[in-house]
């Protein structure tokens, strides 16, 4: 299917339906689809099921950037979680996911982030399930079939990962929708992009077929269904990463 390059992310997202699944790489300021989330959370899209690395916000250093957009902001949103990090009980504090994990109002699916990438690869190559040792002994064992292999070692059988939408932050795209990445946007934006029935880029640029270097083409577009240029001054573009750096410097300054 030819991938369609729209205009805004609100176009990019207009289908997007309460009760669909959502994949997506967060990992701070780099690599994190950061408008279409804001797109979602502005459209109020409810009663999601969220795969992500983590539901937190933003940090640089020990200073937390609240005006970054992560899942961290889209709590109220989110029907079930499946992540290796739920929350930020770790800085002594209840993060709203959390809250609503502890009242029953989003149900939780807890796993390590290697075998929550290598679940979604699976769901991206059509492998049925591996077996893995992670976990043994854990909660995460808990509903999981365990088998005692060859090797005398107990492992736990992990199913793929696949969602309805797949949110990816790209740096370039040409016209087909071949990927190009930067930096930590090669963290699991890749693997995302190819277990999601549908996926939508967000990207610095977009240029013309034949611009892009084959050999630096990560995501082939033929698993890109949309895509959307990110603007001068948008979340998570380059003027937008250095006023955050100016000004987490600037307060470093004053404390």
């Amino acid at each position: 299917m030819k991938t369609r390059i729209c205009t805004t992310f609100e176009e990019a997202i207009e289908d997007f339906p309460d009760g669909a699944s959502l994949m997506v790489f967060c990992w701070g300021v780099s690599g994190t689809p950061q408008n279409l989330l804001q797109a979602l959370r502005n459209k109020g899209t409810q009663d999601l099921t969220l795969i992500t690395h983590n539901v937190m916000p933003a940090f640089v250093g020990k200073t937390v950037l609240w005006d970054v957009v992560t899942p961290f902001m889209m709590a109220d949103q989110v029907k079930k979680l499946i992540t290796a990090w739920p929350g930020m009980s770790y800085l002594g504090m209840e993060s709203p996911m959390e809250r609503r994990i502890r009242e029953g109002k989003t149900a939780l699916e807890l796993v390590s982030h290697g075998i929550l990438a290598e679940r979604i690869r699976a769901g991206g190559a059509g492998i049925g399930g591996f077996y893995s040792p992670v976990g043994i002994g854990t909660l995460v064992e808990q509903g999981k079939e365990k088998r005692l292999l060859d090797d005398g070692r107990e492992y736990l059988l992990e199913k793929p990962l696949t969602a309805d939408f797949g949110f990816i932050r790209a740096h370039r795209a040409d016209k087909l929708g071949n990927l190009v990445y930067r930096g930590g946007g090669r963290g699991c934006n890749p693997v995302m992009a190819t277990a999601c029935r549908t996926v939508v880029a967000e990207v610095d640029e977009i240029v013309e077929v034949g611009e892009l270097d084959p050999d630096a083409i990560i995501t082939p577009g033929i698993y890109v269904d949309r895509l959307v240029r990110v603007p001068e001054a948008g979340l998570g573009s380059a003027r937008n990463r250095k006023e955050l750096l100016a000004r987490f410097q600037a307060q470093g300054k004053k404390s």
